[in-house]
């Protein structure tokens, strides 16, 4: 791994992280009624599927914290 995709993976995990934690956030509020708490549960799985394009990223770059052990 060259340093330049370490700084790429570092900050593709960390953005990752970012949008898990927006995730958490949206799903944890419970205002509003049923339709603003299903369009948030459907704003939540995009952003999780986003953080899952930028933890592949990760691992594609060499993320120690992504990559399988030898």
């Amino acid at each position: 791994m060259t340093r330049e995709h370490a700084g790429k993976a570092r900050w593709a995990r960390g953005k990752a992280e970012d949008l898990h934690r927006q995730a958490r956030e949206l799903e944890q509020d419970r205002s509003g009624d049923w339709q603003a708490m299903a369009r948030r549960r459907r704003g939540a799985a995009r952003l999780r599927r986003e953080a899952d394009r930028f933890d592949s990223m990760a691992a594609r770059w060499g993320d120690p914290k992504l990559t399988p052990a030898a």
